[in-house]
């Protein structure tokens, strides 16, 4: 599974597992934006998270609900007098409600989303629907992940100096892209080979 697009209301995600990243474009009210995070800065510390009612919100917008109400009953007889025209009060009320409806879809919304954390971090979307989806992404993600690193670090550069490419072996295996036995046999390579050119 090389790609992955999440859509909720609004707000469109899509994945792309490209063979140097991972590309990522997010679309968000009318918002745009599409770069691609480099493997090197991908990590796969879980974070989920989930967004419940706020108690203080909850209570805010029940507060809010039964003082217009009142309002709009205290003064509906009060509008019908002055314009003589009833329309005024339906008017008044189905915008009162209209109003009310848009904060609660907002305010009823829950949301879970799962955070890979790495260098940067990266955001899905993990409610029941998404939820098989985005581990069958990850592991793909992670798979590819560790090729790439594996292809591009796991080798001697002659033009790099000794230290440098022993912290980076080291890093390859403190971060599980390769094996102790296979750190060994790369250190012991690099040693041999300072020993054959004498530095």
């Amino acid at each position: 599974m090389n790609s992955l697009y999440q859509k909720e209301r609004k707000e469109l995600r899509s994945y792309k597992i490209k063979k140097n990243g991972l590309l990522i474009e997010w679309q968000i009210d009318g918002r745009f934006k599409s770069f691609i995070m480099p493997f090197e800065k991908i990590g796969f510390n879980k974070i989920i998270t989930s967004k419940e009612i706020n108690p203080f919100e909850l209570g805010l917008f029940i507060s809010v609900f039964f003082n217009l109400m009142l309002v709009l009953l205290l003064l509906s007889d009060w509008l019908v007098k002055l314009t003589n025209d009833e329309i005024i009060t339906s008017t008044l009320g189905i915008g009162i409600s209209a109003g009310l409806t848009v904060w609660a879809i907002g305010l009823f919304k829950r949301k879970k989303e799962l955070t890979l954390e790495g260098i940067e971090k990266l955001f899905f979307l993990y409610d029941k629907k998404h939820e098989d989806e985005v581990d069958k992404f990850v592991e793909s993600l992670r798979s590819k992940q560790r090729e790439y690193i594996r292809k591009r670090y796991m080798k001697i550069d002659d033009l790099n100096n000794k230290e440098n490419q022993e912290y980076t072996f080291r890093w390859l295996f403190e971060s599980e892209f390769i094996s102790r036995d296979e750190l060994e046999l790369m250190l012991n390579e690099l040693e041999n080979r300072k020993i054959i050119k004498g530095s």
